[in-house]
């Protein structure tokens, strides 16, 4: 518990933590930041920040990349939680203690956010009451991932996390108990084609998609179809924990070689041309397996030098932004209406060019956006956060006694 106000307003680093992968997160909300903040400025046919007949804001509209990143590091951080905790000895109590953790973690900021919403608190963002009424309870379930989301859209990949955190421990245990950690690392590695494949089949039923949106809530939303950035998550974390058993990983250069590889393939796949305009089998499938492998290679490259410095990465301002990103996540897209409308107000505003329109909106988005961020995660999400912590001490205390 902190001691003080001014202790309860800081953000500490946990134990045992990697610096470098707060960094990461914070990369993925700030892609998602970016990619809803520069669509309204954005034409895929006119440049808007030209650099050499190249338009800055491509990478940027091709942010919603960060949801991949933030699944892949779901999946190490809760695979590798799970192997160090339950490696030795798995008890009904420790998955009851797991569950009870994964709760307090997501769902009060989640319920918090989703009612302010489905209530209309907020002045700029109206949800009409009968999509309410239709998509409330599918949204306290979790199943959002399989609707067409219209309370907030951002919504649907905690539909994908949330069920994910449920059924992991039933994969993880198991695999883990195996002798052979190359048998184990085989394994986790096959499962992560098999959102590949429903993809190619879905793909294939579908003579024909009526729009992006259409495309996006079949191929992009549903649980079974985006587990492979999980996965491949949790392969990073046997393959931390197993390291010894393969040479590979033990070499020095392995760490710089894997980071260097997955940002160019990340960078040559989001950098130069616009993702999802255009319906395709490359973009309906292949394109998220590759995104997850691209990410998976920087998280593990990372992960197998968690004490190496990194400035940029492990600075001050990506741990507190790496702290604020879910919240951030839950209530960013309720303020860009909000953010445009002050903006539309300001004399000249409306006479700037796009790119220096969108230079102008994003701070004014970002800002407002995590203002309530702050607000979400000091009202709701912290003292659930320290209500987790408690029972994790006390489990230790409790383990130490038997």
């Amino acid at each position: 518990m902190p001691s003080s106000a001014r202790d309860y307003f800081r953000f500490d680093p946990i134990s045992g933590s990697i610096p470098a992968l707060d960094g990461l997160r914070a990369i993925a909300i700030l892609l998602v930041l970016f990619r809803h903040a520069v669509r309204p400025f954005y034409d895929p046919h006119q440049s808007a920040i030209g650099l050499f007949g190249w338009d800055a804001m491509t990478p940027l509209v091709n942010g919603w990349c960060g949801v991949d990143l933030f699944f892949v590091l779901s999946g190490f951080l809760v695979s590798h939680h799970i192997l160090k905790r339950w490696s030795a000895e798995f008890r009904f109590r420790d998955l009851r203690d797991y569950l009870v953790k994964r709760i307090l973690r997501i769902v009060p900021a989640y319920y918090a956010w989703l009612f302010i919403v489905a209530a209309g608190l907020l002045p700029f963002y109206r949800v009409p009451a009968e999509v309410v009424r239709e998509q409330l309870g599918m949204h306290l379930l979790f199943l959002q991932d399989y609707v067409p989301s219209r309370i907030v859209v951002a919504f649907w990949s905690l539909g994908v996390e949330e069920k994910f955190y449920l059924s992991i421990p039933l994969l993880i245990v198991p695999v883990a108990r195996m002798r052979s950690p190359k048998r184990r690392a085989q394994l986790i590695a096959l499962l992560t084609l098999i959102p590949l494949v429903l993809r190619g089949v879905t793909y294939a039923r579908h003579e024909s998609f009526a729009g992006y949106e259409d495309c996006f809530w079949t191929m992009r939303s549903p649980f079974h179809l985006a587990l492979d950035s999980l996965l491949v998550g949790s392969l990073c974390a046997f393959l931390v924990r197993d390291r010894q058993a393969f040479t590979w990983l033990n070499r020095p250069q392995t760490p710089r070689r894997l980071v260097a590889a997955g940002t160019v393939l990340i960078v040559a796949l989001v950098g130069f041309r616009p993702l999802l305009e255009s319906i395709n089998w490359f973009n309906s499938t292949l394109l998220f397996s590759l995104l997850a492998w691209g990410f998976g290679a920087i998280l593990l490259g990372l992960a197998l030098e968690p004490a190496r410095e990194r400035p940029v990465l492990g600075s001050q301002p990506m741990f507190v932004l790496s702290k604020l990103s879910y919240t951030l996540y839950l209530v960013h897209m309720c303020f860009i209406g909000v953010a445009l409308q002050a903006l539309r107000v300001v004399p000249g505003y409306d006479d700037c060019p796009r790119g220096v329109q969108f230079l102008i909106y994003f701070p004014v988005f970002a800002g407002i956006s995590t203002l309530a961020a702050l607000m979400l995660h000091f009202a709701v999400e912290k003292p659930f956060l320290i209500l987790k912590d408690r029972g994790a001490t006390l489990a230790k205390k409790q383990a130490v006694r038997v």
